[in-house]
């Protein structure tokens, strides 16, 4: 009895072994897309303004705050892709209403300058139109050119931060008051790019 016993249990883990084996997606968990579990894509198609050309530095911008966006929203594994270098495409599976997760994507970019303690100096219209471009350096690190419409009002901010206790400027590219602040951002202000604050 005890040796039939002994024999059926090894068939089983025999059989087990086998199937585990041979059939290896049996154990995991399969993500299912939004025609199973709802929610929708979305597909940016990026466009040069005046003149200005797409860089790959323009289009990770746009992807990392696509990325914030979509992660305020709280959504579950969701997927942002870039393709044929000017195309985002945005799936975000399990999305109920859809337009109000599109209006929060594709709220416009509000630049402004602020002090370290999230005080208003500037806004982009110190800057010419389409005045401002993001790159990084060979080190990875951020930079940020700036081309000046207000020259006067652009030196007396600057001149003035020059000469205080905490000489910095952060560029925010959607500070949102109450949510965002240079103080509690600062591991990823100060030392390297975060999606909103540079």
């Amino acid at each position: 009895m005890k040796k039939r016993l002994f024999f059926i249990l090894f068939l089983i883990i025999l059989l087990g072994g086998v199937l585990v084996y041979s059939f290896p997606n049996l154990l995991k968990v399969q993500n299912l897309g939004v025609d199973l579990t709802g929610g929708f894509e979305i597909k940016y198609d990026l466009e040069p303004l005046n003149g200005s050309e797409i860089t790959s530095e323009t289009v990770e911008l746009t992807a990392s705050i696509l990325r914030k966006r979509v992660d305020a929203l709280g959504v579950v594994e969701p997927e942002i892709v870039v393709l044929n270098g000017s195309q985002i495409r945005v799936t975000l599976p399990g999305v109920e209403n859809e337009e109000d997760a599109r209006e929060k994507l594709s709220q416009p970019l509000n630049l402004s300058f602020r002090n370290i303690e999230d005080d208003l100096l500037m806004t982009s219209d110190v800057l010419d139109e389409n005045g401002a471009s993001f790159s990084r350096d060979e080190n990875g690190n951020a930079v940020v050119a700036l081309s000046i419409k207000d020259n006067e009002l652009f030196y007396e901010v600057t001149d003035a931060i020059s000469k205080s206790d905490d000489p910095y400027i952060v560029i925010w590219t959607a500070f949102e008051e109450g949510v965002d602040s240079y103080e509690t951002e600062y591991d990823t202000c100060g030392t390297d790019l975060n999606d909103n604050c540079i």
